[in-house]
């Protein structure tokens, strides 16, 4: 039995024993009656008092239980977030910055700096395209990510925010320093520069040399009458060297690098479709359907690459004319893309592919898997191939 329970039992038991004395002093007089009553009010009291305190000290333990609970999830909470490299600051519609945590705050900015505007934190082109930004996420409700420079301890540093909008005024920011990142990715891009220039300087000069020579051969055969199975091995020769060029023309066309943060995606990819038409001699519509601006820029580069590689397989394989791209964009739901072609189509049940081919629509079906999308392929032979990919935003 607990203590109070115990305490209430004792205080009824002795207020039955008190009630039967009360009975015997009333006859025996007033003044017995009073002296009763002051100690019957002194037991109440002291009785009373330690249910009281047994209660209030019962509380206290509680509190305390509930303020160490909250004490390790705070320290817990702490404990993640200064893991965390990056940055996560909160700021306005008008650009004021308000709160701030910061693992590394030596490279971003200071803490002092809370309750000021951006104006006054960085420098004046970063604080306005930030303010940019911030409005751009608070007017559409979608989470902006772009990438900006900014100068530190003597260098120039590279870095990415994601803007994530938590009222209707009000962004929390995620800043994180990707100059290891970009300084790899340029790596990268010069060495794709590189392999296109040997690629045309050495390669495609080769063989469009040799194309010529047969080119040269097969017209001196025929005018001398040579027999007819030469005339047709020369020729087929010169058709698979001119092939052969054409794949390294596409080859160096797809290694030349989009300037996708430079121009935007929107006119970054029709710059793109006009150029691969004009270079694959195939008649490509783009139709863009929404926003591009909305579309987040981290998703960008994969609508980009499933665009390319799909004209790409159009060009190798599809013997196609003409070649139609739609990508429909609907903010914070979904973008899908569709490439479409009157090539000679393919029968996707029997999967009789070209090897090219099937590593290319692997590659894309992959990409959009990997981001809970859905990829489909519909074909028929001689009813040309369309491809639909849908990535949620």
């Amino acid at each position: 039995m607990k203590i109070e329970h115990k305490i209430i039992a004792l205080a009824l038991g002795w207020g039955l024993v008190v009630w039967g004395l009360d009975i015997g002093l009333l006859a025996a007089g007033a003044a017995y009656h009073s002296i009763y009553t002051g100690l019957l009010a002194a037991a109440g009291v002291t009785l009373m008092g330690g249910l009281t305190w047994r209660t209030q000290a019962k509380q206290r333990r509680e509190y305390r239980r509930v303020e160490e609970i909250l004490r390790r999830v705070e320290a817990k909470k702490a404990a993640i977030l200064n893991a965390i490299p990056d940055m996560i600051v909160q700021v306005n519609k008008d650009g004021l910055y308000r709160t701030f945590k910061s693992a590394q705050a030596e490279w971003m900015w200071p803490e002092e700096a809370v309750g000021k505007n951006l104006a006054n934190v960085l420098p004046p082109e970063v604080a306005q395209q930030f303010v940019e930004q911030v409005n751009r996420a608070v007017k559409t409700g979608v989470t902006q990510v772009f990438e900006y420079q900014q100068p530190v301890q003597r260098a120039v540093r590279n870095y990415e925010a994601r803007l994530v909008v938590c009222s209707e005024t009000e962004v929390t920011a995620i800043v994180r320093d990707i100059t290891g990142r970009k300084a790899r990715e340029a790596v990268i891009e010069e060495e794709r520069a590189r392999i296109a220039r040997d690629l045309h300087d050495g390669l495609a000069q080769n063989l469009y040399f040799v194309g010529l020579k047969l080119d040269y051969l097969y017209k001196k055969n025929k005018n001398a009458c040579d027999p007819a199975d030469l005339s047709s091995e020369l020729c087929a020769l010169k058709k698979t060297v001119q092939a052969n060029i054409e794949d390294v023309r596409r080859t160096i066309f797809s290694l030349r690098p989009v300037e996708l943060d430079k121009l935007g995606f929107g006119p970054a990819i029709r710059q793109y479709t006009h150029d691969f038409g004009e270079q694959s001699r195939l008649d490509v519509a783009l139709n863009i359907q929404g926003d591009e601006t909305t579309l987040p820029s981290t998703l960008e580069p994969i609508f980009f690459r499933l665009m390319q590689e799909g004209l790409n397989n159009i060009a190798k394989h599809a013997n196609a004319n003409h070649a139609w791209i739609d990508l429909a964009i609907a903010p914070q739901q979904a973008g899908q893309l569709t490439i479409r072609d009157d090539g000679i189509g393919f029968n996707p049940d029997t999967l009789s592919l070209h090897e090219g081919m099937r590593m290319g629509l692997r590659q894309m079906r992959e990409r959009v898997t990997m981001l809970g999308g859905q990829f489909k392929i519909e074909s028929t032979p001689m009813q040309g191939t369309t491809l639909r990919a849908e990535i949620p935003l």
